[in-house]
């Protein structure tokens, strides 16, 4: 629950509300299954139902409904901050006055941070710490965990909902260890794990830690809290059972999850009080506010984004020694024209349509199409015998990828690197012509080799998520005849997250998709 609502928060910030309104109707699902009418997390729920209602859909009666829900469970709760809007506010208020609670909730109150839910109602509750609240905990775990931090070891549950499961806290403090806690639910005593993580937006690889068996029958490991620095962060699990070839996993390499990092509420407080503000860290899909602004979400297109662009532009091309693709008529004789090496346009125009896959923040690969238009010079006589056509067209295709090395708001520079082959590269040559004679009586082409090679950088301004603009620079190189293009591209581009959610059982089942 507490992950579909992380997401449908996004979801909402990104005005993609059909997608939140999906999310946040799965989390109730949970909810009722499990039991948890009356939960803290249910009540959020519900506050982010108010939200997609009124600021997506624009029903104002559903929301106050959604609002009136979250209050019989928490008369205190208030709207999530992010998403305070002045009509979203009087809706709140609204509600409030139907079950004659007070405008304002009880400051004194004591505020509730969610936690993961057990996975039965039966099973111990355990904290953001590891502790078992309910019982204090059985048995302390071995080794280091104890010594330095106190721990006692949870029970294992009374069911495993997942085949892999893995017990830890929504978010941390900066510094703070975290335990992780895994089960799998076939070999749970034979099984072993091991915990991928690294700080979120870093470019490093991922750190991998064993987990080892605590005396309970838990997969342990501690991340140390070195690594809990900035906004998020990203971890994977991956885990193996004896005798089955497929791994198992709890988030991938290409789509981690994320432990959001923050300063608890009473220190945030007190550093916001002093005079020089602090900027608190973001989670990752945030633009990291300035003092007093709320968050702000990314306009950067997001990882697992399928994107198309289109651009066009001109270029020139240095060519070496060579002959022309038509051929002179002297004296009845097809005779090759040849022209010195050097610097001539390469086309009137290019177009180049792409599609391409965001992998993370800062790569993506592509498939890039290129057609390349030459005219012919305007008042060419007929073909005479012997004579060959110019080509006025040719066409390439490119494999390439991207690397983003500058971010600063909507604005995203590149590098990019690629190989491909085509029918053939132009460079345009102009007529030769002397004080008595032409050695080109008119423009030709000369031809490269069929295979290119491709480097450049680009940049492209974010609107949004889902629309850019860009200029891209790029030179090609084309083998085994020698000729080097430079071009000028100038496009648009536009991308839709694709989201996946898997229900499944890690094989064999089922994998719903939605666009986004």
């Amino acid at each position: 629950m507490i992950d579909l609502n992380r997401k449908a928060f996004q979801d909402i910030l990104e005005q993609h509300f059909q997608a939140a309104k999906y999310r946040l109707s799965e989390a109730m699902v949970i909810s009722e299954t499990a039991g948890l009418e009356n939960d803290e997390m249910t009540a959020r729920t519900f506050v982010h139902l108010a939200a997609v209602y009124l600021t997506g859909l624009k029903d104002r009666e559903e929301a106050i409904k959604q609002f009136t829900l979250a209050l019989k469970i928490n008369p205190n709760i208030t709207i999530t901050p992010g998403l305070e809007s002045p009509a979203l506010k009087s809706a709140y208020l609204q509600a409030r006055e139907q079950l004659e609670l007070p405008p304002n909730p009880d400051s004194t109150a004591p505020a509730t941070a969610p936690q993961p839910p057990s996975p039965q109602p039966s099973s111990p509750t355990v904290s953001a710490k590891g502790m078992n609240v309910e019982t204090g905990g059985a048995q302390p775990l071995p080794g280091p965990w104890n010594e330095s931090m106190g721990m006692v070891e949870p029970d294992l549950p009374a069911r495993i909902p997942a085949p892999l499961y893995c017990n830890l806290p929504f978010d941390t403090q900066p510094g703070q260890d975290v335990v992780v806690r895994c089960l799998t639910q076939k070999q749970t005593k034979r099984s072993e794990a091991t915990i991928h993580y690294r700080p979120q937006g870093a470019d490093s690889e991922f750190a991998t830690l064993p987990m080892v068996r605590s005396p309970k029958g838990w997969l342990v490991v501690v991340i140390p809290g070195r690594a809990a620095q900035g906004a998020s962060l990203s971890y994977y699990v991956q885990a193996q059972i004896p005798g089955v070839a497929a791994p198992l996993f709890l988030g991938h390499p290409e789509a981690p999850r994320e432990l959001l990092i923050h300063l608890p509420p009473e220190i945030a407080s007190a550093e916001e009080s002093e005079d020089e503000p602090t900027v608190v860290p973001a989670p990752a899909h945030f633009i990291v506010p300035g003092p007093g602004e709320a968050p702000r979400p990314s306009r950067l297109r997001a990882p697992g984004s399928l994107w198309i662009a289109l651009a066009g532009g001109t270029g020139a091309a240095y060519h070496g020694h060579g002959t022309v693709d038509s051929h002179a008529n002297i004296g009845g004789t097809s005779t090759p024209v040849s022209v010195q090496s050097g610097f001539s346009a390469a086309s009137l125009f290019q177009i180049e349509p792409e599609i391409g896959y965001q992998v993370t923040r800062r790569w993506s690969v592509s498939v890039l199409a290129r057609y390349q238009y030459a005219p012919k010079e305007v008042g060419v006589r007929a073909l005479e015998p012997g004579e060959n056509s110019v080509p006025t067209s040719a066409f390439a295709g490119f494999a390439r990828g991207q690397f983003a090395f500058f971010n600063r708001g909507g604005l995203q520079t590149y590098a990019s690197g690629g190989a491909g082959f085509g029918a053939s590269f132009l460079a345009v040559v102009n007529k030769r012509c002397g004080a008595t004679s032409c050695s080109l009586k008119h423009s030709d082409t000369l031809q490269g080799g069929p295979v290119g090679l491709m480097a450049g950088i680009g940049a492209i301004y974010h609107f949004a998520p889902s629309f850019g603009v860009f200029v891209d620079v790029k030179e090609i190189a084309t083998l085994p005849k020698v000729m080097a293009l430079t071009e000028v591209n100038v496009g648009v581009a536009f991308a839709r997250r694709f989201q996946g959610s898997d229900s499944s059982k890690q094989a064999g089942t089922t994998r719903r998709v939605s666009w986004r």
